[in-house]
């Protein structure tokens, strides 16, 4: 298991506070201790100059007392020279008291945000066709449900990859964290969906892009892409190395005040984030690498729905735009014809013959299909690209009315009713 999961825990995390409290203590009781006993023995010397033993007391004492002072130092300077940079430095260099019963108080006070607009408290009876998007935030750019919008908005400054392991411990784990939530937040944590609605589905879509608003990811596709930041604007791995081969300055990005990575910090060299178990990313079990792409974003929303990794389809990927082709229950061309939970590959040339991939030319994105008002004459694409980063908010409108020179291709592989 890894070591940061651990320090989640509120008995870990006092035990480290313990070991580390008791370093401390050893280094300032040591120098007291061998001079006590220098004194003592000096003064045994002085009085019996003949009595060797006292000679090779002195040292041992000396000695003794030198390696116990300098032990706690070495292991201080150690975690210290580390800093964030190994999980056993990180959960020691953060430590803190934490009470079982102390709570985290967030920096927004939940009493200014008076900007959530409830147009209805309740849905209606029975089960919604879909989620009650009527509800709008002047503080956060997404659109989420009436039901979870205010949610989201209250929990932006939470955490970041500073504080997540002090916050988390304070109450007493991530589970305790999600009833502070509540919500779908809570109810859908550590379990495992099945959905077979398009209510379901559109739930299980604000449990995974609600969570990557309230924390901010960045985007990260590989040291051969690009790395964005969460509020920000994006940067090209390939015009960084240009500019310091060249020895030019380069300008990094910046994120937004609400960034999980604050600043210009970016989280690039452990590899790309945990899509198949969202839960373990966000909790921090699989580390604290929350970024995300255009289709690791699909790839965890259709893992978490329980559509991908059950054998409910046969292709587990979003950009396997072949083997979606292949194995999916129908194939889409025009938007006119899109359902939620239909994937989109996106290409760089229009899609002249659909009847053959292999002519489908310059892949680039991956999105789905999050909400249909066709009655209004479009669909809203659920988007976890850099879009998403750039733009803080995960959704766009594509019209049904279509133009005839559309580059991208929809693959139902779900049907939701």
């Amino acid at each position: 298991m890894i070591l940061a999961v651990e320090c989640n825990s509120v008995g870990i995390n006092n035990i480290l506070y313990i070991v580390k409290q008791f370093m401390n203590l050893i280094m300032i009781i040591a120098p007291i201790l061998l001079i006590i006993s220098l004194t003592i023995l000096f003064t045994q010397l002085i009085m019996k100059p003949e009595e060797k033993k006292l000679l090779g007391k002195l040292k041992n004492a000396t000695l003794a007392l030198v390696f116990v002072f300098f032990m706690p130092l070495v292991v201080n300077v150690l975690m210290s020279m580390l800093g964030n940079n190994t999980d056993i430095s990180k959960c020691y260099n953060n430590v803190d008291k934490i009470s079982n019963q102390s709570t985290y108080i967030a920096t927004r006070d939940p009493k200014e945000a008076k900007s959530v607009i409830i147009k209805k408290e309740d849905y209606e009876k029975g089960e919604p066709k879909q989620l009650d998007f009527s509800c709008k935030s002047n503080i956060i750019k997404a659109n989420f449900s009436c039901e979870t919008i205010h949610i989201v908005e209250h929990h932006l400054d939470d955490l970041n990859y500073y504080n997540f392991n002090s916050v988390i411990g304070r109450y007493g784990g991530f589970e305790n964290y999600t009833k502070r939530l509540g919500g779908i937040f809570h109810d859908y944590y550590g379990e495992k969906q099945k959905v077979t609605k398009v209510y379901e589905f559109q739930r299980v879509s604000e449990y995974v892009f609600g969570y990557m608003t309230m924390y901010g990811f960045d985007y990260f596709n590989g040291k051969d892409g690009k790395y964005c930041k969460w509020g920000g604007s994006c940067m090209n791995y390939a015009d960084l190395n240009k500019a310091l081969a060249e020895g030019k300055t380069f300008n990094y990005p910046t994120g937004s005040s609400d960034a999980f990575y604050p600043g210009q910090l970016r989280y690039e060299d452990h590899g790309l984030s945990d899509k198949k178990h969202f839960d373990n990313m966000i909790s921090g079990k699989s580390g604290l690498n929350m970024t995300t792409n255009c289709n690791w974003a699909v790839d965890m929303v259709y893992f978490k729905a329980g559509i991908f990794g059950t054998g409910r389809t046969k292709t587990n990927s979003s950009c396997a735009y072949t083997s979606l082709y292949k194995t999916s229950k129908k194939v889409i061309y025009k938007a006119k014809d899109l359902e939620v939970g239909d994937i989109l590959a996106f290409f760089r040339s229009p899609v002249k013959d659909g009847s053959s991939p292999g002519s489908w030319s310059g892949w680039y994105h991956a999105a789905y299909v999050g909400e249909t008002h066709k009655e209004d004459g479009y669909v809203v694409i659920y988007d976890g690209g850099s879009r998403l980063t750039n733009n803080r908010s995960h959704k766009w409108k594509m019209s049904t009315k279509d133009k005839g020179d559309n580059s991208w291709v929809g693959f139902r592989v779900v049907e939701l009713t």
